[in-house]
């Protein structure tokens, strides 16, 4: 027997309201969906502002060279700078999320640049489809958990 142990301390709850829990696959996807739209917006308006004539013109000119050469690069001063600095991108703070590692820390450098190049690899979003974990998640050994209340 424990002796450091005595009947006076209680045992604690298996769920404890001041801890952070993870977010739920639709809230990801929100996520997902909402910084894409900003990254599609942030993209249209630097392209408008420094080559309009290069401006996609209708839906399926969003594919141009142009546009894509700009989005992959915005893309990876978005998400690194976002969950480097604050641990969280914009879609992240309406969705009330951030990014932790397992011991509820700020993840480092390492972990959130592995985090963000393994959103360039192919089907990426799909990895969500099993357990709910994204490789980009799993890799960086990260988590997106809700705040607390």
């Amino acid at each position: 027997m424990n002796s450091d142990f005595t009947d006076n301390e209680t045992a604690p709850t298996p769920f404890d309201e001041t801890m952070p829990t993870a977010a739920p696959g639709f809230i990801r996807f929100i996520n997902y969906m909402l910084d894409c739209i900003l990254l599609a917006v942030i993209a249209s308006i630097i392209i408008n502002s420094v080559a309009p004539e290069m401006m996609p013109k209708s839906f399926e000119d969003v594919s141009s060279g142009m546009f894509i050469s700009l989005l992959y690069p915005l893309q990876f001063v978005y998400y690194f700078g976002a969950e480097f600095f604050f641990g969280r991108t914009l879609a992240k703070v309406l969705t009330k999320t951030y990014v932790t590692t397992e011991f509820n820390e700020k993840p480092g450098f390492t972990a959130i640049f592995i985090r963000t190049l393994c959103r360039y690899i192919p089907f990426e979003y799909l990895s969500f489809l099993g357990n709910g974990i994204g490789w980009h998640d799993r890799l960086s050994k990260t988590y997106v958990v809700r705040n607390p209340k």
